[in-house]
């Protein structure tokens, strides 16, 4: 259930990488909720996409807890270079993610990401 739920995850962070809507949007549960320093859901993620341009990722080891058969989560501090309509968003996030099994598939139902300060070091 790990290794799937890892995998999707890194799919999610390649399609974010090729920039294609089409695949992020095939990972993300119906009821997706987003909260990066303002709330949202697919639709508004959908109007943020094309203001995004990620250029990479490099993360640390997840922390992955299962809770319960068909909903885990995942965190893990994160370093990227990206910017939002221009503007360089690039440095180090805590980032974490919910994936729920639906159907047979994961999806990923909540993320969130949040800068970490210069010098901090992530408690899990």
């Amino acid at each position: 259930m790990v290794a799937e739920v890892l995998a999707r995850s890194h799919d999610y962070d390649e399609a974010w990488l090729r920039g294609e809507w089409s695949a992020v949007k095939a990972i993300l549960a119906p009821d997706y909720y987003v909260f990066d320093g303002a709330e949202g859901d697919i639709a508004r993620l959908r109007e943020d996409f094309p203001k995004i341009k990620t250029l990479e990722y490099k993360q640390e080891q997840p922390h992955v807890k299962i809770l319960a058969a068909d909903l885990v989560l995942v965190n893990h501090v994160m370093q990227m270079r990206e910017t939002y309509d221009g503007k360089d968003m690039s440095g180090r996030y805590w980032y974490s993610q919910i994936w729920v099994r639906r159907e047979g598939r994961w999806l990923l139902l909540v993320e969130q990401e949040l800068p970490m300060p210069s010098g901090a070091q992530a408690d899990r």
